[in-house]
């Protein structure tokens, strides 16, 4: 696991598995906490399915209303290039985001559980 950008507002992790031609991008769900010391929305069942991953988190509540939110799409879209399948999901606040930001990262799917 390794951060591809990190402002005071957004994180952005990379957890790539072994097979790295399919990804999915999470957002995190309304409640999750402040800060960036937590794991992601899906990220424990992600790693064990061996699916590689984007975390995008933003430091609260905030509805990914940062003013940094293109600059850590640009850098989650900028790791995935080339890879065969995109997907993202969320539940929540994070369903918003994966629908709201699935075509400017180039996903082929979205799955948003109560957006």
């Amino acid at each position: 696991m390794h951060e591809i950008y990190r402002s005071e507002t957004m994180l952005v992790r990379c957890i790539p598995a072994e097979d790295e031609s399919r990804w999915v991008i999470t957002f995190d769900n309304y409640g999750s906490g402040a800060g960036f010391d937590r794991e992601s929305f899906g990220q424990a069942f992600l790693a064990q399915s061996g699916i590689s991953q984007i975390n995008i988190l933003g430091s609260g509540n905030h509805w990914y209303q940062y003013p940094d939110i293109a600059m850590a799409l640009e850098k989650a879209r900028e790791r995935i290039v080339g890879a065969d399948r995109i997907l993202t999901y969320g539940s929540s606040m994070g369903a918003y985001a994966a629908i709201r930001f699935a075509a400017r990262l180039g996903a082929d799917c979205c799955l948003a559980l109560s957006p």
